[in-house]
């Protein structure tokens, strides 16, 4: 039976997105704010629509 999927978790490390995205974190954060995104120390969060 197939199920709907209304939401995407997608968990990626602090620490990889400063290492691969150009500005780092400070920068990815300014560049999508329309993105969901929660925090947690090490790790963020981002609830995006499927």
């Amino acid at each position: 039976m197939a199920v709907a999927c209304e939401f995407i978790d997608v968990i990626v490390p602090i620490e990889r997105i400063d290492a691969v995205y150009p500005g780092g974190f400070a920068a990815f954060k300014s560049q999508n704010a329309d993105l969901s995104m929660v925090g947690f120390g090490m790790t963020v969060t981002f609830f995006v629509m499927a």
